[in-house]
């Protein structure tokens, strides 16, 4: 096991003079780009079946690695502990393949796009920048703990283990398929997606906010989190949620039809714009 470094300016993975070590990375081995200055698009399935102990797109690499038709074909794993990084100003990573343990997304371009298909389960941590997850997620868990992302309209979601939000943004623009996602103090999830697949829950902690503009939810705001309905985009909307004295929710224009359970038999406080 070793490290093996993508040269400047290497764009292609199946060669072994893209390599510092002038070898290909082999099972257990971390692969690092770094500086490279070209789109790193060829080779896509030379590494497919080479299980990584890690992938690092580092904080100089400031290009594509992969593309949306050609994604690169990865297995990070190394029995539960293999980890992407992703800490680079580049433009995207498309990446796919087999399972990738752990993706580690701190990028430091403002419009990061990171497609990420892989055969198992993932967990991705999101520790900073903006993400955009423009591929069909099979995720155990989502953790944000800052920065923005953003999942597109695309077939499928997964997070079968959930999650939690908490000072970071979630927008989800289509449905996921999930376990509940806490959205804790300095958290926001923008939920706006269409009607396919099923409907998420979140329990909303104090200091944090679900914004809804489209689809059903299950929320829980008896902590003392916010509902935030004031861009609803639904003129007959129905909603069902847990409520506390200690809750707030926002109403704008239109106005939809609330029903409360109250833990503490009083309710939400609503306010409207």
């Amino acid at each position: 096991m070793g490290t093996k470094k993508l040269l400047q300016g290497a764009v292609d993975i199946s060669l072994t003079a893209s390599f510092d070590t002038g070898s290909l990375p082999t099972g257990g081995d971390d692969m690092v780009c770094s500086s490279i200055g070209a789109d790193v698009t060829s080779g896509s399935t030379a590494l497919a079946a080479v299980d990584l102990l890690s992938l690092t797109l580092g904080p100089q690499f400031n290009r594509k690695y992969g593309s949306a038709a050609n994604p690169m074909q990865h297995v990070i794993d190394q029995t539960s502990t293999g980890k992407l990084y992703i800490q680079c100003p580049g433009e995207a990573a498309y990446i796919a393949g087999g399972t990738i343990y752990e993706a580690i997304v701190n990028p430091l371009n403002a419009g990061f796009i990171l497609f990420l298909s892989c055969t198992s389960n993932t967990i991705m941590r999101v520790l900073g920048g903006s993400v955009r997850i423009a591929a069909a997620c099979a995720l155990s868990q989502m953790l944000i703990t800052g920065g923005n992302v953003d999942v597109v309209a695309h077939a499928t979601n997964t997070i079968t283990g959930g999650g939690s939000v908490s000072n970071g943004l979630l927008t989800l623009r289509r449905r996921i398929a999930s376990a509940a996602i806490d959205v804790k103090q300095g958290g926001r999830i923008v939920y706006d997606v269409d009607t396919t697949t099923t409907t998420p829950s979140c329990k909303v902690e104090a200091g944090a906010t679900v914004e809804v503009i489209r689809g059903a939810m299950t929320l829980d705001l008896s902590l003392g989190g916010t509902l935030d309905l004031r861009n609803l985009a639904e003129t007959s909307y129905t909603m069902i949620v847990s409520t506390s004295r200690k809750s707030r929710i926002l109403l704008g224009r239109n106005k939809p039809t609330i029903t409360e359970t109250a833990v503490d038999g009083v309710g939400a406080n609503r306010i409207s714009s």
